[in-house]
């Protein structure tokens, strides 16, 4: 086969011109499988070789096994029947000595060929048959889904490697029979009975409900093309619907159907129907269809054509697996007959993509898919989602499987627990507040504040199943607390004394506490009301006073007002809604007995371990540190609010000696790989893990764990020790916990096979009682336990998603319905929506979860206003933050006219347009170049477009992750030392400003050397004013420099101050090169200028060569060379003002330029401009007018040297035609000695310091920049 300029063909040889090389190799039994397959893999180079091979491979004297290789172009299926008999024919009548010749067939592959081309017709003809098939399968294919959504054990890649493997399995003669006998009844073949099982069991896996399934037909239409050896194959793309739960007898009925009407439609080759169909094509899957199902009763025919008929020889065949997958699951069967056309059973195999699938799950669809046809075949009536996947053993694995380790959990409640602790530690560290600056406190001094507290507590009338609210800041006191209150008997409810007090005032209604524990400070921000609880505040004087005279040893059931029972309440934490109303969930001490076993069996914290907390005690995950480190004699170490993420958190660890820590995954990721010690614990749970932690943290033999639980499971439900070999895939939640089932179930609530995707159900110890006072819902998701438990054993209905993996862990797949975990946090967008609702201009609003960098989520609000109605993304905004806690407000707002709907009538969510997030205020423009930098930094890191000096990073959506990305980023542009403390404290980017400059010593915004980037270790950059004398236009270049690379602006003199200007351009040359030494003294140099910048950056290049010192780079940004060809003319000041106000559409003064009203106009064009003079008061507007004019005049004076070097010169677009580039940076040959390599920007003269200009600048500028040598610094030791 070949091509030429014709295109492509076949070279036709002679019969002694194609007589395949038969190739012998002697090996063992134990090595033909390998020899096979590497055979079977042979890859032919169409182009120069015939498309057979042979080889014969001797495993023993009397032992050959045969095998022959066709490339697909020249045979199918089919083909090994004819080739099989002939093969027998030669065979014998060689061995008999007579002629091995066969005689010719009077039909070839060419006639076929001609014959199908003349009966399909021409496509041009809307009568042909190919017109007619062709418009069969649009209409039968329209709306084909482009995926299949099968439960893979590891994401698609990119690339497809066709890498395979298989499984294969035989179906009984029993179930063979029934599967025949059923397709009997309803008028259909086996093939289409298996075909309906496959969909079934698809759409039972999560494939949905439009199940397309590829089937190869022979394509031998006529009883002439039977006998010849060719491609006649074709595939069929077979659709079959399985929507509304039909019956199987009913599916079978409409595969039947779908199946005569696509065979009656077969002619049409496939590589045509891809390309009218034209389904979005991938590199890593196979178009139209990912499934295959093949019946291949052609080779049992071929073996029939060996079997006997080769004199002398007993023939078997060789199952020979080329590990090539061209699907991601391709069916195969071979039916089997005995002689009285009985059904004998059929072989079945399963090739699957080895790239998605493991094995042992693929062994498990080839189970389920027999389960599923003895219960369809059995009870055809039962509908699809009635059939069985499991059989009775399997069932029973998987119900085992569920059960966690078995082990007697302490009938304790948890001050029991801790008391038993203390005793065993009394002098051990308990409690370290303040990020390991406050105080520590020992087991003893704790218990004992706490046994006073809860005495005070109990001659309060607080006991059992009463609760008591907690709103005290994380420290020594807030332990204090939580332990008094449950050795007093009671629940305790956590308040966030930073919710809204909307927010506050419905959990203080609904959770009914008797009284809040808080502090002086805390509680005179909280909003109680009249008829709210009553306020204890533990550091007032008369509380203190009180507990002074209690005693201070444990408290006993006599003590309490009731005996304290496990099964009571321990504490009451709000999670959020879907209906916009929080839910109360209720945990007993009974279920930390089980979460206590799993720490301490697992993270093994001990004495003289630390333990950091770093969520707020009103989450229930708050409950994992306290228990791992106070039931264990470990200590607690209290994290400041600024060190929760990223470097801090980091060096707080390392600071304070740390040995476990638990965060979410996108928490974990803030901080820089490797800076936490390798013996650190380190624990993720709240949200799904991404893989590449993984690989970032487990090197160096690391413990880390992946974690996964409900709070309605008592904080943890499975746990995950993480390992390297993991791969890329999802990474696992684990097993169960000590005395915890987890059982994953379909909709029915029967176990899923494993590999399959179920509800996870968490029964055991830990389940909560329910939700407060909402039996209603408590009922909904607290169900009975079908599997064996005790009597009245209830299970949670979680609402995740998982799969059991083959190693018996779990994987998260996601939610059942909209809830959501966004940095740990669990939200239900529905209580977002319900409080936007509740905005009096609102008439509909939606919000909706979006993906962000790196890999992170966050909500965005939707909404449109009632008629007549205006409303603002800002207003809307505030109306949410005040009644929702921080973690629950949308990072954006976005007004639309109409919010988009689907076809049912619901909000398409996938049609919304991407969020629109706002600056709050519009606000004043930057002043100086570290505000501007600062406000492009916040606007970069938050998605913004822009944003104001004055504007807040938290009021605009901010939170400590992306917090934790603005001070990596302030850090890298600035070369500045910054902490996630200075952000909160100082939050807009004028106060940080103000901190920096305040802190960094590195002089005003009007000095002639202005620092924007100081520090660093490479050769700084110098960049010259402009005709103005200002440099802050350059400090957007800092972000597309290298880090190491300091900045510097050369700025004017008599900005900040009147001093006497310069007299000419060699003066300020000498001034300029004089401030340049006290940073670098010496070369080599950089330098830019932009306009008369340019002018003066030569300059200062020219005179640097004169005194040999080394000028590495000269870049000019527009400017042209001063020629003398106006020397001596004089300049008019109202002329130059003129010539630069027509720019921004302004007349210039008639007046002094001092006057109050044009002054305000100049201000606000300029501030509309974004220009940095925009805020300039009016003397230093004035200065600014007078350096511009005298610049003017040093141009006029002065006739530019020649300086020896190359140049870079970056050109704005041409005003004229007649204007070009490369002449303008011709003016320049004159003055450089080397060459010019000149860049064209996209843009006006005016807006070369516009940041997208600036981002190629600063890549250009990079690749001119010499590998770093060690330049000169004057701080340099």
């Amino acid at each position: 086969y070949t091509e030429d300029e014709n295109g492509p063909h076949q070279i036709v040889l002679s019969p002694q011109g194609a007589i395949p090389e038969l190739v012998t190799v002697p090996c063992t039994a134990e090595e033909l499988p390998d020899h096979l397959a590497q055979a079977a893999r042979y890859a032919f180079d169409l182009t120069s070789e015939i498309p057979i091979r042979t080889w014969l491979f001797q495993t023993a004297p009397d032992e050959h096994v045969l095998l022959t290789v066709i490339h697909h172009i020249a045979t199918d299926g089919w083909s090994t029947i004819p080739l099989s008999r002939d093969l027998s024919i030669a065979y014998r009548r060689r061995a008999e000595g007579v002629d091995t010749g066969l005689p010719a067939s009077d039909v070839q592959y060419a006639d076929y060929t001609l014959w199908q081309r003349e009966i399909l017709g021409s496509e041009g003809d809307p009568d042909s048959v190919v017109s007619a098939q062709l418009n069969y399968w649009k209409s039968a294919l329209a709306g084909l889904p482009d995926e299949l959504e099968l439960p893979t054990d590891r994401p698609r890649s990119a690339v497809d490697t066709r890498r395979g493997d298989e499984v294969r399995f035989d179906v009984p003669p029993e179930l063979h029979e029934q599967v025949t006998a059923l397709a009997r009844e309803a008028g259909a073949t086996p093939f289409m009975v298996v075909q309906a099982a496959v969909a079934a069991l698809l759409t039972r896996i999560g494939a949905g409900t439009d199940i397309p399934i590829g089937a190869p037909v022979a394509g031998r239409m006529d009883v002439a093309t039977e006998d010849l050896v060719g491609f006649f194959v074709n595939t069929l793309v077979l659709r079959t619907d399985t929507d509304g739960d039909p019956s199987f007898r009913e599916l079978v009925r409409r595969v039947r159907t779908s199946d005569l009407a696509a065979y009656a439609h077969q002619d049409l080759p496939f590589e045509r129907l891809v390309e009218v169909v034209n389904p979005p094509r991938s590199l890593s899957r196979h178009p139209l269809f990912q499934v295959l199902l093949a019946f291949q009763n052609a080779e049992d025919r071929a073996d029939d054509a060996l079997a006997g008929a080769l004199p002398g020889l007993r023939v078997a065949r060789e199952h020979v697996s080329t590990s090539v997958a061209k699907f991601d699951l391709a069916f195969r069967f071979s039916e089997w007959y005995d002689d009285d056309g009985r059904a004998a059973g059929m072989g079945g195999s399963l090739l699957y993509c080895a790239d998605l699938f493991d094995a042992d799950t693929v062994r498990t669809l080839a189970e389920s898919l027999q389960q599923l046809l003895r219960s369809a075949a059995a009870s055809p009536e039962l509908r699809l989602s009635r059939l069985e996947l499991l059989g009775e053993e399997k069932h029973r694995s998987a119900v085992a499987r569920a059960e966690g380790e078995r082990c007697v959990l302490p009938e304790l409640s948890l001050p029991e627990m801790f008391e038993r602790q203390a005793a065993r530690t009394p002098q051990a560290t308990a409690v370290i507040a303040d990020g390991g600056r406050g105080k520590a406190h020992t087991y003893a001094e704790i218990n004992a504040a706490a046994n006073r507290l809860a005495r005070l507590l109990i001659r309060r009338g607080i006991g059992p199943e009463q609760r008591v609210a907690l709103a005290i800041p994380n420290s020594e006191q807030s332990v204090v607390a939580w332990l008094a209150v449950l050795k007093a008997g009671a629940a305790y409810v956590p308040i966030d004394p930073e919710y809204p007090s909307d927010r506050i005032s419905f959990m203080l209604r609904d959770a009914a506490p008797r009284l809040i524990l808080t502090t002086l400070a805390t509680g005179a921000r909280l909003s109680v009301g009249d008829d709210g609880p009553e306020l204890l505040c533990v550091d007032d004087d008369a509380t203190r006073t009180a507990l002074k005279g209690l005693p201070d040893t444990d408290c006993t059931a006599s003590d309490r007002i009731a005996p304290l029972l496990v099964g009571h309440a321990a504490y009451v934490v709000y999670t959020s809604g879907s209906t916009g109303r929080p839910k109360g969930v209720v945990v007993s001490h009974q279920g930390i007995a089980s979460l206590v076993a799993c720490e301490q069996s697992e993270l093994r914290a001990g004495p003289g371990d630390r333990v950091l907390q770093v969520v707020s005690a009103s989450f229930d995950a708050a409950v994992w540190d306290l228990t791992t480190a106070l039931l264990s004699g470990a200590a607690l170490v209290f994290a400041p609010e600024e060190r929760l993420v990223g470097q801090e958190l980091a060096e707080l660890v390392t600071e304070c000696g740390i040995t476990h820590v638990t965060m979410p995954p996108a928490a974990l990721a803030t901080v820089p790989a490797g800076s936490i010690p390798a013996h650190v614990t380190l624990t993720v749970t709240g949200e799904v893990c991404p893989p590449d932690l993984l690989a970032r943290w487990l090197p160096g033999g690391r413990r880390m764990f992946n974690g996964y639980g409900p709070t309605e499971a008592t904080v943890g439900a499975t746990l995950s020790l993480c390992r390297q070999d993991s791969g890329t895939g999802p990474v696992p939640i684990g097993r169960p916990m000590p005395g915890k089932r987890i059982h994953v179930l379909d909709d029915r609530l029967r176990p899923v096979p494993q590999g399959v995707t179920g509800e996870i159900y968490v029964a055991g110890a830990g389940v909560a009682r329910g939700y407060l006072d909402r039996p209603d819902i408590t009922a909904g998701r607290f169900v009975a336990e079908p599997f064996g438990g005790g009597t009245g054993d209830r299970m949670y209905r979680t609402g995740d998603l998982a799969r059991w993996r083959a190693d018996g862990q779990l994987q998260f797949v996601g939610r059942m319905d909209d809830q959501v975990k966004i940095r740990g946090f669990r939200i239900e967008p529905g209580e977002v929506e319900a409080v936007i609702g509740t905005h009096p201009a609102v008439a509909q609003g939606v919000v909706s979860v979006r993906e962000e960098e790196p890999g992170g989520k966050f909500l965005a609000a939707y909404a449109t206003a009632v008629v007549g109605a205006t409303l603002d993304p800002a207003s809307l905004r505030e109306h949410v933050a005040d009644r929702l806690p921080h973690y629950m407000l949308p990072s954006s707002f976005t007004v639309l006219d109409s919010l988009p709907v689907s076809a049912n009538g619901k909000v398409d969510h996938k049609a919304l347009p991407a969020p629109v997030r706002q600056s709050r205020t519009g606000g004043r423009p930057p002043r100086t170049p570290r505000e501007r930098i600062l406000c492009e930094l916040f606007a970069e890191v938050l998605g913004l477009d822009q944003v104001a000096v004055d504007d807040g990073f938290f009021d605009l959506g901010g939170y400590s992750l992306l917090a934790s990305r603005l001070i990596t980023r302030t850090r890298t542009v600035l070369g500045v030392d910054v902490s996630i403390r200075d952000l909160f404290e100082a939050p807009s980017p004028a106060a940080l400003a103000r901190r920096l400059d305040a802190g960094g010593g590195d002089g005003g915004p009007y000095d002639v050397l202005l620092p924007l980037r100081p520090h660093g270790g490479g050769t700084p950059l110098f960049c010259v004013h402009a005709g103005g004398g200002l440099s802050w236009a350059y400090a957007g270049l800092m972000k597309h420099i290298d880090t190491q690379i300091p900045v510097y602006g050369i700025q004017a003199r008599g900005i900040a101050e009147r001093v006497p200007l310069p007299g000419s351009m060699a003066e300020m040359v000498e001034d300029y090169l004089a401030e340049l030494r006290k940073v670098q003294p010496n070369g080599p140099y950089r330098l830019l200028g932009w306009s008369f910048g340019g002018r003066v950056a030569q300059a200062m290049a020219v005179r640097l060569r004169e005194e040999d010192e080394d000028v590495e780079l000269l870049a000019l940004l527009d400017a042209s060379p001063s020629t003398g060809a106006d020397q001596g003319e004089e300049v008019d000041e109202q002329s130059v003002i003129a010539h630069q106000l027509k720019d921004i559409d302004l007349e210039a003064p008639t007046g002094p330029l001092i006057e109050g009203p044009w002054l305000d106009r100049l201000r606000e064009l300029l501030r509309e401009r974004g220009a940095p003079t925009a805020n300039l008061d009016p003397q230093s507007l004035l200065a600014v007018k007078d350096i511009f004019v005298n610049n003017v005049r040093l141009t006029r004076s002065a006739v530019s040297g020649r300086f020896d070097g190359d140049m870079v010169f970056f050109a704005s677009t041409p005003r004229s035609p007649q204007e070009t580039p490369d002449a303008r940076s011709a003016l320049w040959q004159p003055y450089v000695t080397g060459r010019i390599d000149t860049h064209v920007l996209p843009c006006a003269h005016q807006d070369l310091t516009r940041p997208d200009m600036l981002a190629e600048i600063g890549r250009v500028l990079c690749g001119h920049f010499r590998p770093e040598s060690a330049p000169s610094r004057a701080d340099a030791d």
